[in-house]
């Protein structure tokens, strides 16, 4: 038992590691006109060899946070959008670190950390003194999303005995409840509302669901893009994203294409952040 859950951990390190080598961020101007949503002014902030990936916008939407490689490990990056400037947030010899994400009280940076030995944990740094402390380090979380304070939903690996699994997890009572089977790995808030978005697979079909802790009751939105895996949401409330060069926008349970950017030498979008004003994206592609 134990050997089977080990090979899990090594798969995700694996996957972690190869499965999107040599990407980069991408930032753009975003702008909402008549026509709808327009894209410019791109510039490639992380620029590096090897995995970039993993953007999320601090509230405000001034700050991008990311993962980038760098001596052999996974650190933390935080890019002012208005000045261009970037800091390393971590720099951990034995350990990267993935998924940075802003904890709803805006205190907080946390994240998915995974040591060499395959040591994975739920961990934060504080803002405002660079303390780093655990949140939970069992079950082994993938991807995460805050719901409030003192809960998220989170992507769970499988173990021996169940395969991997979407829950909720309550850290004050720690209470775990499994609400499914075979999440994607995108999740996120929906813009004025209290509830969060997640994708499931369901038999061979992806589709977007919305979950509201008070209600209890996950809700479906709709099908994802064909063979796309990465969402996010704009502050319209519309659903974009990506499939080779192009992006994609949701209306009325139908896929438009709003840009192709194979002329800035785009290829593969995967991950896509907005700020909540609307005014950047950031994705993740190949170059």
């Amino acid at each position: 038992m134990r050997i089977l859950h080990s090979f899990f951990i090594s798969l995700f390190i694996y996957c972690y590691a190869t499965a999107q080598t040599d990407t980069d961020i991408y930032l753009f101007d975003l702008t909402h006109t008549d026509d709808g949503w327009s894209l410019t002014n791109p510039i490639n902030i992380s620029n590096n060899e090897g995995y970039d990936n993993q953007p999320s916008f601090s509230p405000d939407g001034y700050t991008l946070y990311y993962s980038s490689h760098r001596n052999g490990e996974t650190d933390l990056v935080a890019y002012n959008t208005t000045t261009g400037s970037q800091s390393w947030l971590t720099n951990t010899s034995s350990r990267s670190e993935y998924s940075p994400t802003i904890t709803p009280d805006s205190s907080f940076l946390s994240f998915i950390s995974l040591t060499n030995e395959g040591i994975q944990e739920f961990r934060k740094i504080d803002l405002g003194t660079g303390k780093e402390t655990l949140i939970e380090s069992d079950p082994i979380i993938g991807y995460f999303v805050w719901i409030n304070t003192q809960s998220y939903l989170c992507f769970v690996l499988p173990t021996n005995e169940q395969p991997a699994t979407l829950q909720i997890h309550h850290i004050t009572t720690g209470e775990k409840i499994i609400l499914g089977e075979r999440p994607g790995r995108s999740f996120h808030q929906i813009p004025s509302s209290n509830a969060v978005s997640y994708i499931q697979n369901i038999q061979d079909e992806a589709s977007i669901f919305s979950y509201h802790l008070e209600t209890d009751n996950p809700e479906l939105i709709g099908s994802t893009l064909e063979n796309s895996q990465d969402m996010a949401w704009l502050p319209t409330g519309e659903i974009i994203m990506g499939k080779g060069s192009e992006l994609f926008i949701n209306k009325e349970n139908d896929w438009y294409s709003i840009g192709n950017f194979e002329s800035y030498s785009i290829y593969q979008i995967t991950r896509i952040a907005i700020n909540s004003t609307g005014t950047k994206i950031a994705l993740v592609a190949e170059e």
